[in-house]
């Protein structure tokens, strides 16, 4: 078993720096007349083409803070902070997601970004916000700043010829997609079968389903509901944008419905937290392609808050984070911040640290899935 402080403290050793920080630029909350900027930016960074109207809400009214470097008048970097309930130890509780991280490229290699993370980290710190997440570009850049993998999931791609009709179709009833809150209560009981997952607010739910260009198919289930943009169609295969299913029945009942597609496609494409509800009902005719790929990255914030969620006491756990915010002064077994979150949510079937055993899966024996991506 190797050494976890000496891991980390290699990690803080072989961190890439940037070339040179350029100390005349100063964070701060963006200033209302940089919102054209901020927009020019993310359009570089994450488009194009990118809505304009979108992007403008989207700061105005969906971040809680979104911080900026600036160079004098002109806009260097970004990193904004998205307020989430969060499902997690049993229990709902707030978290920050890192969003809409951003660097122009005259800008890059100057630490625009770890300073960025660590403010924003000190804001939530100042809240009491026990963890915070995001979904990354790079996993390994992100891990370079104290954030780890919280959940895998799985893309499954099946032929709709060879789908089970063991359910019935006629069980999901197309609702329009303006009417989604009757889906809410769906959802938020989707989030609680898992830990580290998100609810969705109601305007994220607007914002989903606002999307320029889509053609939304809303389908409810008693215990479900698929959401299928049908512009996401790929030469022949279906895609399911999300697809809740909170019983067997409601899977196979999905399954039967998907199956009457087949005039229309050849494939179906989704992603779950788990394989076990596909294959209970026997093999496939036609092989699943099924690909499990990384989900989100977490990591504790405030260690006291995080430690009031748990129901064991985090004693003898020293925990060492590279940006400087978390970091407890207790002596003990050194962990990084998300490597402590996946240990106690019980991310890998047995504990990569041995003497840290008594803490792992201690959140609970729910699997790590998270449903919103933002």
């Amino acid at each position: 078993m190797h050494n976890v402080s000496a891991i980390i403290k290699d990690k803080l050793r072989t961190m890439p720096r940037d070339m040179q920080e350029n100390t005349n630029i100063v964070i701060e909350p963006m200033r209302s007349e940089s919102l054209p900027q901020v927009i020019k930016l993310w359009d570089l960074s994450f488009g194009p083409p990118y809505n304009i109207q979108s992007a403008s809400d989207y700061a105005k009214k969906h971040l809680s803070l979104l911080l900026t470097a600036y160079d004098k008048d002109k806009v260097a970097a970004v990193a904004g902070i998205l307020d989430f309930d969060l499902h997690f130890a049993g229990q709902w509780t707030k978290t920050g997601g890192i969003a809409g991280v951003a660097t122009h490229p005259s800008y890059r290699r100057q630490g625009l970004t770890r300073r960025l993370l660590e403010a924003a980290l000190k804001e939530l710190y100042n809240n009491r916000v026990p963890l915070a997440t995001l979904w990354p570009f790079s996993y390994r850049f992100y891990e370079n700043f104290g954030w780890s993998v919280s959940d895998v999931q799985y893309k499954i791609e099946q032929n709709i010829a060879s789908l089970p009709q063991t359910g019935k179709a006629s069980n999901y009833q197309e609702i329009p997609a303006e009417n989604h809150s009757q889906v809410h209560a769906l959802h938020d009981a989707w989030c609680e079968k898992w830990n580290l997952s998100m609810r969705r607010a109601k305007k994220r739910w607007s914002m989903l389903l606002s999307k320029p260009g889509a053609s939304w198919l809303l389908l409810k289930h008693q215990a479900g509901y698929m959401l299928i943009n049908l512009r996401d169609a790929d030469q022949g295969t279906l895609i399911i944008r999300e697809w809740c299913y909170l019983s067997q029945e409601a899977f196979a009942d999905g399954l039967a419905w998907l199956a009457q597609m087949d005039s229309q496609f050849k494939k179906v494409r989704f992603l779950a937290a788990e394989t076990d509800s596909l294959f209970s009902m026997g093999i496939p005719h036609s092989p699943a392609e099924i690909i499990m790929q990384p989900g989100m990255m977490s990591r504790v914030v405030h260690p006291e808050a995080f430690a009031e969620l748990l129901p064991k006491p985090l004693s003898g756990i020293q925990i060492m984070d590279p940006l400087g915010v978390s970091s407890s002064k207790e002596k003990g077994e050194a962990i990084g911040p998300g490597e402590l979150v996946q240990l106690v949510s019980g991310f890998f079937k047995e504990p990569a640290n041995k003497k840290l055993a008594h803490l792992h899966a201690i959140a609970g024996m729910s699997k790590t899935f998270s449903v919103e991506k933002y």
